[in-house]
């Protein structure tokens, strides 16, 4: 009775196993993970072209204060990814080894926050 579900009325088709389903989870989570890597660095690059091109130095550090700022926020909502693709990796099944992807993509992150953080020191 519950092996099948319906499409449209007088369709049925089985339902797809647990492990697929999540294996659609983790690899959507991968997506979304690796989307906001590319939104930060595309971000980070507009805000160090905004810092260079700016004259006025009041605007310049609010600049360099916002991306300080956005890469925080990207951080915390990418661990919370990371967090959940490794719950997902768990359910089904994978037993690869450690996640270097990921580390490069947080390290990339950091990095573009340090450089930030060195430019407002530096004023």
């Amino acid at each position: 009775m519950f092996d099948t579900y319906h499409i449209y009325p007088g369709q049925e088709k089985e339902k797809p196993s647990e492990k697929i389903e999540y294996e659609k989870l983790w690899a959507e989570q991968s997506k979304l993970f690796w989307g906001r890597l590319q939104t930060a660095t595309a971000l980070h690059s507009a805000i160090l072209i905004g810092w260079y091109k700016i004259n006025e130095p009041d605007l310049k550090d609010a600049v360099l204060i916002l991306g300080i700022v956005i890469s925080i926020l990207l951080s915390l909502i990418m661990l919370r990814d990371s967090t959940h693709i490794d719950f997902l990796k768990k359910k089904v099944g994978c037993a690869s080894g450690f996640p270097w992807g990921r580390l490069y993509g947080f390290l990339i992150v950091i990095i573009l926050m340090v450089t930030e953080v060195l430019l407002f020191y530096r004023g």
